[in-house]
Formats: structure tokens, sequence, C-alpha cells
């Protein structure tokens, strides 16, 4: 291990000691602070440290309370004025939060359960002489406290589960750590308070069912004074591995908060800093390996290679043998002691876990040079692949060569390790050939974060806030749903039960075709609390009783959102649009950070003609889920209708990138983007439209219109030709007309075919041709058009008779063009014309005589004779 670093000049010795018990590589490289508490806290005896905190007056005593509510009040009084003097108290609030957030952490997120319990009912004694709630048949403890729940449910989202360990330390964090700074800047004399404010605000969001926004305002606020202080210039390199590891986690959690929130793009940026803060550069490539044990000949696979890595990085962490990893499965299930369920199933299989790899030169595989906060860099941007790829075999691929580079490392930390097995755990999970080896790697990978397994809680923080490490409930419903994959139901339900999974639990009773059994539960839970929401919601779920739902509302003061959302779902089923529509806005009013929400709205609003109030809908989900396609075409249309063609374009063109096998959304893209004439895209969607259509659809007015810019052109560009105009407009015009022609060029042959061939469709094929000097073939498509409009109904019927007309003077005209071009076929283009026009005449003058498309073919009679007798005087 390398030696002690001293801390930067803004932070003090405890500050720098505190956040290193948490980073990458960090806890052995800071020097000892001398404060008793925050050593208690980076020897991960956070239940001492807290009961530390409290008898150096940082929680007020519980005496004269009569309920964790009333206690809390006093509490947030309490800390307000400690915040008052920063100088005299400012270290104690801070190490204080930070025990109560690593109490939750330890408890529900890295493992393993405390026998020192962290509640405030062990860290308050005068808690415990509190009554519990009537009817409570289990222990009752300050995590399970109403006021906790409601509290914990930030802009009434709700958990992700009923039983969450540990969360009052969450609000305990959340009130020594965030609630100061709501509407104060972060102290200057604790610089990095702030980021620990940002860490329980991260750590709250992965607690909740869905985004919150209050937590995404704070979050936003605090993520820039941490980036600020921790990492004001990319280019600029930490001149120690301490700090550039700091500078990199800070950079890393918030590439996380923002996939959170789908800020993809915010997120990549962040993770390209995260690495050049190490010095660290990688590229995915192609290597030669074997992938199974029977394979004889190597095939290409992908691998992360490093191009830059810091050579002090090698070395650092633990090995795997310490971490209580990679033992193999058989060791590791024996140790776990996993349930009979998976008795009889085995992780033997011929396919490698990692390929073996040909040749090793300059690949991760198999290369010890990574540390941990490298390791974490990689398995952010697994992270990356999994949120951003849609194709679900190069999703698996890319994501796998970053998880394969950090399960090749012989050295890591706890919980970096721990992501690389879940992550290798899903993609085994999700193929046949080692779908029984996956279930088993998790089921142990999940005991052993749930049990001690040799590792204590100090080296299980080591960048637990940097991976992306989901809470420990989470994880039990994911290893669930894999067990329900292989048919354990049972065992599934054993785990939704135990986590307070409901909504889960009645789902597996409705798949089993028990529903009256999901009643009962949710019934007998209800005569315990009979106000819960949660339950009251569930209940409205499986008897889709309206009342319900409006009772879990009522219950929750109106906070509950996701009772809201029902009755909004419920109005849209049966189609009251209006009723929807003002649920959906009281749900949005108490969190707006719910996309579908917003498209539901939008759509609602599109049935009642409120379009102005749709097209806002439609633009707040696609702020929000920028990878919502559907909200695009929609805000699209909306725009289109109000005759917004740019920003119509605009949406369209997010749409058509998210929804490219769609074909009516390529050819909306293509109908905004004519409207405002960005040509070239439109030609290209329109090539999609034929392409997912195989030629059979094509609308002829955006066709037409695309032909008839592309004669423009030539015009536009024979012109400049003619006056000598060099400028770059001339030349753009000249580069345009080439790709243009190109891709209208795909849309016609693709089109004439097919058969969507009408006679409109040759129209636009015969001025495309002649736009590219193509004047033989121009003249197939008039003929082609002349013989589809042929038939008794022009001799009639007055369009029909301007329509071939107007056939057959365009293809009198060409025919014109061609005699003129070519003395050699003049002699029968000009014949064939003249007795074309002779016989439609003869046969449309008894009944059209007067009509002005007459008079026009007549001239063009005249002017085909006037050439055959210029011709034959030559």
């Amino acid at each position: 291990m390398g030696r002690p670093t001293a801390p930067p000049p803004s932070l003090k010795p405890e500050e720098w000691r505190l956040l290193a018990c948490t980073l990458p590589d960090g806890y052995d490289e800071a020097a000892p602070s001398g404060d008793d508490l925050v050593e208690l806290v980076v020897e991960g005896r956070y239940a001492a440290a807290l009961t530390q905190a409290v008898s150096l007056g940082v929680l007020p005593p519980a005496e004269g309370c009569a309920s964790l509510r009333e206690w809390s009040t006093a509490a947030r009084s309490h800390i307000k004025q400690l915040y008052g003097d920063m100088s005299k108290n400012g270290l104690l609030l801070l190490t204080s939060g930070v025990a109560a957030l690593m109490s939750f952490c330890q408890a529900s997120l890295t493992g393993p359960a405390s026998s020192e319990s962290p509640a405030l009912t062990a860290t308050l004694p005068s808690l415990v002489d509190w009554d519990p709630p009537a009817n409570n048949e289990e222990p009752w403890s300050g995590d399970r406290d109403p006021w906790v729940l409601r509290e914990a449910q930030v802009d009434g989202e709700d958990l992700v589960c009923g039983r969450i360990d540990a969360l009052d330390m969450l609000v305990l964090a959340s009130m020594l750590l965030w609630e100061p700074l709501a509407d104060a800047e972060p102290p200057a004399a604790l610089p990095s308070w702030a980021w620990w404010a940002a860490r329980v605000l991260g750590v709250h969001q992965r607690a909740l069912g869905a985004r919150s926004m209050t937590l995404r305002g704070g979050l936003v606020r605090l993520t820039d004074a941490v980036l600020t202080q921790f990492h004001p210039d990319a280019d600029a390199a930490p001149d120690t591995r301490l700090a550039a590891v700091a500078a990199s986690s800070a950079r890393l959690e918030a590439a996380l908060c923002d996939f959170a929130y789908g800020r993809d793009e915010t997120a990549r940026a962040h993770l390209d800093a995260a690495g050049a803060a190490l010095g660290f550069k990688f590229r995915l490539t192609g290597r030669l390996a074997k992938k199974t044990m029977y394979q004889q000949d190597a095939a290409t696979v992908l691998v992360v290679e490093t191009e830059a890595v810091d050579a002090s990085a090698a070395g650092r962490g633990r090995t795997i043998a310490d971490l209580g990893a990679g033992e193999g499965v058989a060791a590791a299930a024996a140790a776990a002691d996993l349930t009979r369920a998976t008795h009889g199933l085995t992780g033997e299989t011929e396919v490698f876990q990692l390929p073996h790899l040909l040749s090793t030169a300059g690949a991760v595989l198999g290369n010890a040079g990574l540390g941990a906060a490298e390791q974490a860099v990689l398995l952010g941007w697994s992270v990356n692949v999994k949120l951003g790829q849609a194709e679900e075999d190069m999703n698996l691929a890319q994501m796998g060569a970053f998880v394969e580079a950090v399960m090749a490392q012989p050295r890591s930390e706890f919980m970096v390790r721990a992501m690389a097995e879940l992550q290798m755990c899903r993609k085994e999970a999700a193929r046949s050939r080692t779908m029984e080896r996956g279930l088993l790697e998790m089921e142990a990978l999940v005991m052993r974060v749930r049990q001690s397994s040799g590792v204590s809680p100090r080296v299980r923080a080591l960048g637990a806030l940097s991976a992306s490490a989901p809470l420990l409930p989470m994880l039990m419903k994911e290893w669930a749903l894999v067990q329900m994959r292989f048919g354990m139901v049972g065992q599934a339900m054993e785990v939704f039960e135990r986590q307070e999974m409901w909504e889960q639990l009645c789902a597996c009773y409705v798949m089993l075709e028990k529903k009256h059994a999901a009643e009962a539960i949710v019934r007998k839970r209800l005569e315990t609390a009979p106000e819960d929401p949660r339950m009251l919601t569930v209940l409205g779920d499986l008897t889709q009783d309206p009342a319900c739902w409006e009772k879990a509302w009522e219950a929750s003061g109106g906070r509950y959102v996701r009772a809201q959302r029902r009755l909004a779902e419920r109005a849209h089923r049966l189609g009251d649009w209006e009723a929807s529509a003002a649920h959906w806005e009281l749900a949005l009013k108490t969190n707006a950070l719910h996309p579908e929400g917003w498209f539901s709205l939008g759509h609602c609003h599109i049935k009642l003609k409120s379009y102005d109030r749709a097209i806002e809908a439609f633009t707040r989900c696609g702020q929000l889920a920028p990878e919502h396609g559907e909200a695009f075409n929609n805000l699209a249309a909306l725009l289109l209708e109000r005759n917004r063609p740019k920003e119509a374009y605009t949406a369209l063109s997010e749409a058509g990138r998210l929804l490219e096998r769609n074909w009516q959304v390529q050819e909306n893209l293509a109908r905004a983007a004519i409207r405002s004439e960005h040509w070239l895209p439109a030609a290209n969607a329109l090539c999609k439209v034929t392409a997912l259509t195989h030629g059979e659809r094509c609308e002829v007015e955006l066709l037409s219109s695309l032909v008839r810019h592309l004669r423009d052109l030539n015009h536009q560009i024979a012109a400049d030709a003619a006056a000598g105009d060099t400028s770059p407009d001339a030349v753009g015009r000249a580069r345009l007309k080439t790709h243009l022609a190109a891709a209208v060029g795909t849309v016609v042959r693709a089109v004439v075919q097919s058969s969507a061939a009408s006679p409109d469709v040759w129209a636009c094929a015969a001025v495309y041709w002649e736009a590219v000097g193509e004047l033989k073939s121009a003249k197939e498509c008039h003929l082609k058009r002349v013989r589809g409009l042929q038939g008794r109904a022009w001799k009639k019927e007055t369009g029909a008779f301007e329509a071939f007309a107007e056939a057959s003077i365009a293809m009198c005209e060409g025919q014109l063009a061609a005699a003129a071009a070519d003395r050699a076929v003049a002699k029968r283009e000009l014949s064939a014309a003249r007795m074309h026009l002779q016989s439609v005449l003869k046969q449309a003058e008894g009944v059209f005589g007067e009509h002005a498309m007459f008079g026009e073919m007549q001239a063009v009679l005249e002017r085909v004779l006037a050439a055959e007798e210029e011709l034959q005087t030559a």
C-alpha cells in the first residue's frame, strides 16, 4: 500500500479521512485523523459512533416526546441551532450524518446485518418506552414507524418495497446533512459536506420506486458544488492517487445519478471525465478467443483493451479470496447454505465464464493493472451500455466486455467486485446454456452480501457509493424474478413476502389463479394498519374498486401519488378523458418527474381538443424521457397541425432516431422536413419508408415535392454555371443536388418495382429521370403513366380527362425534347407524339372540345407538326 497522503489544503484531515473510507482504494491512503468519532465511522462502528454523537449533544433527548414525529420537530430545531455555529459544531454534525448514512448503507446496501442495532430505538433508549402502533403483531422499531415511512416517501413516491432496514437512519442522515442546506449554501468551512449531502439524496432515490423531483433538484445543486470542489478542471491531473480517485468518484457518482434520472448524455460526459481523472483510457476491440470447452476454432469476442492506466493502481485493493468471492459456484453455494429449491441444479457447463484469449497482449483480460477505481469506471460504462442499447445481442456483448474486464482482475473491493458479479449473473441468467449457473451465482452473491462472509463493514464501504449497486431489497427482488424463470414460484413468493413486496406477491397469486388468497393477505395487513395507503392501493389493484384508491389518497393527506395514477389510468381506460386529465394533473402536481404521466395527460388533452396543453404535456414527457419516441412523434404531429414545421422537424428527428423501424414515424419526419425545407433528411427518411415497407408505401405528395425541388436545383445550378458563380452557396447547391439525386433515386427505383407504382408515381419518376438527364428513362415513365390512365373514364369524366390530358402533354413534351436532342430518333419520336395527340383530340372533341386542356393539347400538336416539317426541310 502507498504512504498516507496529506489532504488538499481546502479539506480538513477529518473530512479527508471520512471520504477516503468510502472511496475505492482509499482507506489505506488517508492518515488517521485523531478524532475518536471520525475513527469510529472509519472502522465501520456506526452504531457506536451515533451513540457517542448523541452523548455529545448532536440530537436532543427524547424525554417528554409522545411520538417520533414530535421528537423530530425538536430534533430539526436543535440541528438548525447547531448549524448556526459551524465553527464549533460543523464537524460533529457532518460526522454524525455520515454515521447515519453509512448505518443505512450497511443495513440495506452493503450488508451484513449488524448485531448492534443502528436504529433510533438503540441510539435514543427512551424511544423504546413509546407505545407501538395499535394491533401491530411485529416487534416495533424506529424504521417501521409511520412517521419514518412518510418522511421517506418524498413527493409521495412509494418505496421500492415495504421493508427497508434502517430506514430511520436514512431519514436521520437527511435531517443532519441535507435539510440544513435546503435554504442555505453548503458550508465553506467543510467543503465535503455537499458531497455527503448529495450521497444522501442519491441513496434516497435508490430507495424510491420512481424519480423524485425534490431529490433531483437537490442533486443538481449539490453536484455542481461537488464537481467544482473535487474536479475543478478535467484537463488538470490530480497530484496524488487518492486525489485522483476522489475526483473520479465524484464524476462517477454524478454519472450514476444522471443515469437514474434519464440524463444519459450528461452521464456519459461524467464517465469520460471520471476516466480522465485517473489517467485511464481504454477501447473496445475484438480478440480471438475460445468461449466453450470443446470449441475447435477461435472466434472473435469483444474485449476491453487499455490504452493508458496509472501505474500506481497496480496491487491495490483486496484479493478475491479476501473478499469471499472467486471460490466457484459449488464452493460458494456450500458456504451460503443455499435453499433446497436449487438442489439438483449445477453450475457445470462447457461455456467458460470468461473467454480464453489466444493472445492477451495488451488486453485487460488476465491483466492485473487495474485498481478498484478503474474497475468502478468500467462498471459505470456497463450501466451506460445496459441503458442505451436497443439491440439485445449487442447489449450483452458490450456489457459483457466491461464486466469480464473487471472479473479478470485478481484484486478489487467488495462492492465493486459484487456489482461485477451481479452483472455477470444477469448476463448468464439470460442465456439458456448458462442460466443454471447464473441462478446459482446470483443466489451465492445474495447470501454473501447479506451475511458477514468474513468481510468487515469497513471493507464493504470502500467504493460502495461509486458502484451501481441496488439496495438489498432490489437485489432480493431480482433474485426472486430469476427464480420465477426457473418455475420456482413458491421460493420467489417467500422472498416477496419477506421484503413486503405486496404487488409482486399478489401478482404471483393471481398468476396461480389464487386471487382470493392475495386479497386475503392484503385485508389481513389492513386490519393491522387500516390507513396504510400502500395496502389500500394494492387492494384497489386487486378489486379494481376506485374507492380503495380514493381512500388511499385521502389517508395519505393527498401525497400518495400511486393512488391518483391508478384513478387516472382507470378513467383513461373508460374513455373519461376529462376525469383522467384531472387525476393526472393532481398526480403530476405532487411529483412532476413521471414521463408516462405526462404522455397520458397529453393524450387526454388531444381527445379533449386542448392542443396547446397537449403540446406542453408531450414536451415535458420528452424532456424527462429523451428515449420516449412516441412522445416526440405526437408532439411533432401537433406542431404540424399548428403550422410550426421547424419545431416539428426537430421533434421528429428525435422520434425517427428512436423509432427507426417505424415507417409511419419516418414518413412524418419526411413530411416535416419538406415543410421546413430540410430536403436531404426528407429524402433519407423516405428511403427508410420504402425500405421498411419493401416499396409498398410511398406518399406521392412527398415524392413529388422532392423531385420538383431536384428539378429546381438543376435550374439554379445551370444559372450559377452561366453566371460563373463559384460562391459557397453555389458549391453547396451542387453538392446537395448530388446527394439528393442519389437518395431520391433509391426511392424511385424501389417504388416503381412494387404494386404502389400508380400513374402519379410514374409522373414523379419521369420528372426525376429528366432532372438527372436520363431522357430515355423519363420517356418510358411518361408512357407508363399514360397507359395507366387509359380507359373509358377519361372520355366522360372531367377529372379523369384532365389527368389524362396532362399526362399526354408531359409525354409529348418529353418526345419533343428527345427529338431535339437526337436527330437519329427525331422522326420516330415526333411521329409517335403526333399520332397519340391526334387520336386523343379526336376522341375528346365531342365532350371536352371547349376545355382548356383540349386547347393545350392542340397547341402541343401544332408544335409537333412544326417540328416534323422542320425536320423534313432540313
